[in-house]
């Protein structure tokens, strides 16, 4: 481009901005000025002329000149690449051919424009902008005039800068907002953003139903002034300073469980995220809060029932082992404290004198002299309105679940003081007619420390106790009739498969879809082990194992348990904990058989590729390797949330591609031969 001889004199006196515009933006860009420095020195200068010439031609930046009567004189590159128009289609053509013009109200016609200009001396702003087949397009435009010596307008500089991709990026950063704001308003969790300060800048609407604060009163508070109780003030005051500066903390990247405080003063257990984001150049903390008050509600009837479970096993193994009264009374009482975790356990009979006194003649737990005073009776006064007397009294289960609180226990509130329990559970031992002859009484630490469940199981093992008292006196009686005693073991024994029963059903009823796969897997273990020549006492003790080989479930969430499509790798290893967490059930029960073992090895595989100890060969019991194949089979043959049942054919297929690698050869055979040769049918689809 060349200029005339009178614009090297005036070009300088145009390099600052010229005044502001009425329309967009009040300050010209600073290229401009620079672009027309070098117009002026190109003039002086030919190798600067040059040098300008492929600067203008290289630029991204679109630019346009136009002479005194809107006719364009020059298009660079960027430009002609823009319109989709050759340089030399465009020279000499009027601008207004390229669409229509860039500032709502500028003129077309080139006297009225100059008139526009001169009120202006520059535009700039975002406008529209002539694109490709005439379609305009979004541009942050800047024009400005050229004026000669004598300040009249004699050509127009034009820029674009194509703002598509940042209106885009605009877009997507609203819609990403909008997202956001939809995703907090629908959480079900409380999510808090707190600024440097602490102070709270983000409260969703599960914030409010959670703390009972509306996001008016919340927002602007000390987030840990506000919603946290007064003991974790100072910690929170020394802590923050530290993460204001660097985004670091104790809790930053953590889950923790925490007590918090709702409007009106109440605590309440919450899981809490904390998570630092740097906004503004200033660290802000995110915290996503869950209550988890039901949570803490079922892994507390969880422990309490775990907890009777472990009793009434082992409370079934003292009933097995003990030869005479005295003994099953103190074991039993024993193990109702040390496996059970209760404070106090005793046993006391029914006296039928005058007084109707209970004579305690076991206990286990308590402190020392601590049963000898007050005085307990069943009778119907003042003495017997306790939980033991009322339960003989009664003949049914009696509970005290605050015995501080209840004005019904005067005369035992001292005392219950002093040896420190709340609550007690007291159940009959009743003859074979219904008549109460004495009572076992728990108590504990904690109020209301005995839920339906654990009563329920509790009231089972104090039905074995009875049984094992009644038993135990008939065979003194009967000490010469050897089949009696015989009988009497025997139906021990039943007693300890119906509580081995008892437990698989109760696991089994938190899997609606595993119903009756520990019993049928008993079958077939059974099946296999007599197939393999074991003696009766080890298939009976295979048995056992096998009704109880999935116990550890009990603590697998059943939102994990029935899911019905395929599990994560966290899920999944939560299911596979079952194995381990079962043998921790068990393993302080004295089985004469290695049940526990068995639990926890029947998921392991010869090659070492099982769980949870990877062992190989020899080191698996076989128990467990017989239960490691009964289990695939029944597992194969039956329905799962995640499949149909897949039918004992292909069930067999598995055990044998594996047969020598991962499962046990014998093994392997018997089951196939039992199967294929129809001596042994597995429900399919059960």
């Amino acid at each position: 481009m060349e200029l005339g001889s009178e614009e090297k004199t005036h070009l300088k006196a145009r390099q600052e901005a010229a005044p502001a515009s009425e329309v967009g933006s009040t300050e010209t860009p600073r290229t401009l000025p620079a672009t027309l420095q070098c117009l002026e020195r190109s003039h002086r200068e030919p190798e600067r002329g040059k040098i300008l010439a492929q600067a203008l031609a290289q630029t991204t930046e679109a630019i346009l000149i136009l002479d005194k009567k809107l006719c364009v004189n020059y298009a660079n590159a960027a430009f002609c690449r823009q319109v989709g128009h050759a340089a030399e289609d465009l020279v000499g053509k009027p601008v207004a051919r390229l669409g229509q013009p860039p500032f709502p109200g500028m003129p077309g016609d080139h006297v009225a424009f100059e008139a526009w200009m001169r009120d202006r001396g520059s535009v700039s702003g975002e406008a529209v902008a002539p694109g490709e087949n005439g379609i305009a397009i979004p541009a942050y435009v800047t024009i400005a005039p050229i004026s000669d010596a004598q300040g009249d307008i004699i050509a127009y500089v034009v820029t674009q800068s194509d703002l598509r991709q940042a209106k885009q990026a605009e877009a997507r950063l609203r819609e990403r907002e909008r997202t956001f704001r939809a995703i907090t308003a629908a959480a079900q969790d409380a999510i808090l953003l707190l600024d440097s300060a602490g102070r709270i800048v983000l409260w969703n609407e599960a914030a409010s139903r959670l703390f009972g604060y509306t996001a008016e009163e919340a927002l602007g508070q000390n987030a840990h002034l506000f919603v946290a109780p007064a003991r974790y003030h100072d910690a929170h005051a020394a802590a923050w300073p530290r993460f204001a500066k660097d985004g670091q903390g104790a809790a930053v990247g953590k889950v923790l469980e925490l007590e918090a405080q709702r409007k009106d003063g109440a605590e309440f257990p919450v899981e809490l995220s904390v998570s630092a984001v740097k906004l503004s150049g200033e660290w802000h903390a995110v915290g996503i809060v869950r209550d988890i008050t039901e949570r803490k509600r079922a892994e507390e009837a969880l422990k309490r029932t775990n907890r009777a479970l472990r009793t009434i096993s082992a409370g079934n193994m003292v009933l097995i082992h003990s030869t005479n009264e005295p003994q099953l009374l103190d074991d039993m009482c024993q193990t109702v404290v040390e496996l059970g975790g209760y404070r106090l356990a005793w046993i006391g009979f029914a006296e039928h004198d005058e007084d109707k006194g209970l004579r305690q003649v076991a206990s286990a737990g308590h402190e020392a002299g601590c049963l000898n005073s007050p005085r307990i009776s069943w009778a119907d006064n003042e003495f017997g309105q306790n939980p033991a007397g009322r339960a003989v009294r009664f003949g049914t289960p009696q509970i005290a679940k605050d015995i501080l609180a209840n004005s019904q226990h005067a005369p035992y509130r001292e005392h219950a003081l002093e040896y420190g329990y709340a609550s007690c559970l007291a159940l009959p031992l009743k003859e074979d007619d219904g008549q109460a002859f004495g009572v076992l009484n728990i108590c504990a630490v904690e109020p209301s420390a005995f839920d339906d469940d654990e009563v329920r199981y509790l009231r089972e093992l104090a039905g074995d106790l009875a049984f094992g008292v009644l038993t135990l006196r008939t065979r003194q009686q009967r000490d010469g009739y050897q089949q009696e005693n015989l009988r009497s073991l025997d139906r021990l024994r039943e007693t300890l498969l119906g509580a081995m029963r008892a437990i698989a059903h109760m696991v089994e009823m938190r899997d609606p879809y595993t119903a009756g796969h520990q019993t049928r897997v008993a079958d077939l273990a059974c099946a296999i082990a007599r197939e393999l020549l074991l003696d009766a006492d080890r298939v009976e003790g295979l048995r056992l194992g096998a009704m109880i080989h999935d116990i550890g479930k009990i603590s697998i969430p059943a939102e994990i348990l029935n899911r019905p499509g395929r599990l994560s790798t966290p899920e999944f290893e939560i299911i596979k904990s079952h194995a381990e967490i079962g043998y921790e059930i068990i393993k302080d029960i004295d089985f004469p058989w290695p049940v526990a073992t068995m639990v926890r090895q029947h998921h392991e595989r010869l090659d070492g590729s099982g769980y949870p100890q990877g062992l190989k060969g020899d080191a698996i019991c076989l128990e467990a390797r017989i239960l490691g194949v009964a289990d695939t089979v029944d597992a194969m043959s039956a329905h799962r949330p995640y499949r149909p049942a897949l039918g004992v054919e292909k069930a067999l297929a598995v055990i044998e591609a594996g047969r020598g690698r991962t499962f046990d050869a014998d093994v392997v055979d018997a089951c196939v031969r039992l199967l294929r040769g129809k001596r042994y049918s597995v429900a399919e689809g059960q």
